[in-house]
């Protein structure tokens, strides 16, 4: 093979070095080092305000004879431990998602935060299911078949999204935890509103749940919340399913 050593660079070399750019070893280490995460942000008082709002509606009628959510739960404790708990994490767990961010962001840590935040959302959407199957099954209510869909759907996006961001860093933000659980708790209670077509009717503490989900979704709509908040410094990372 013949090799002109002596023959002039073409203009074509000369314009792809010059976009190039001589070999700095600084800009190579910057291109390798992965940005740094945004600090996790407060949530905003509105929002903690919104979730004591949702706690309170419990203790306002939830049944036709005005029975709060707090006398339902007295009478499944008088029946037993378990049924009393069964009642609490389950048909409560919207209410234990408002104690969660109403306290956990202001007393303790965002890591530790994030992983108390997590635990009635999880419960919501296991209650949410489970509740569905079965009045889907049953043939009651009023789209009922729908709302089987959105609790299998969210579910699927929730893990998803969850095992992104804790691959990426420190998992979901509790703003970001805030915002999906105020989401499944508007959409719980829009159903359940929706059941006055079938002649099944609510007290008011279903609206004032309703407003107070609605409202934690509006609070925080604006703010950026997908990507994955920093890594957290508590050893073992927890689970990425919830």
């Amino acid at each position: 093979m013949h090799h002109d050593w002596g023959r002039e660079p073409s203009v074509r070399a000369w314009g792809v070095a010059a976009r190039l750019g001589p070999c700095d070893p600084e800009r190579v280490n910057e291109v390798d080092e992965p940005a740094p995460r945004r600090p996790e942000e407060p949530v905003p008082s509105a929002v903690s305000i919104a979730g004591l709002v949702l706690v309170a509606s419990a203790s306002m009628p939830w049944t036709p004879d005005g029975l709060s959510f707090f006398d339902l739960l007295r009478g499944e404790f008088a029946r037993g431990v378990l049924e009393g708990f069964l009642m609490l994490v389950g048909f409560g767990s919207p209410f234990l998602f408002g104690i969660a961010i109403a306290l956990a962001p202001r007393l303790l840590s965002p890591p530790v935060a994030r992983q108390i935040v997590r635990v009635p959302i999880a419960f919501m959407h296991s209650q949410l299911v489970l509740v569905m199957i079965v009045l889907t099954m049953a043939g009651a209510g009023v789209a009922t078949l729908p709302m089987l869909g959105f609790a299998l759907v969210s579910g699927v996006l929730l893990a998803i999204h969850t095992a992104r961001t804790h691959a990426e860093g420190g998992g979901p933000r509790v703003g970001w935890y805030a915002r999906w659980g105020g989401m499944v708790v508007a959409a719980i209670g829009a159903w359940m509103e929706l059941q006055r077509v079938g002649d099944l009717s609510f007290g008011w503490g279903l609206h004032v749940a309703l407003a107070a989900g609605v409202a934690i979704v509006a609070l925080l709509a604006r703010t950026p919340l997908g990507d994955a908040a920093p890594e957290q410094a508590l050893g073992q990372r927890p689970s990425t399913l919830f």
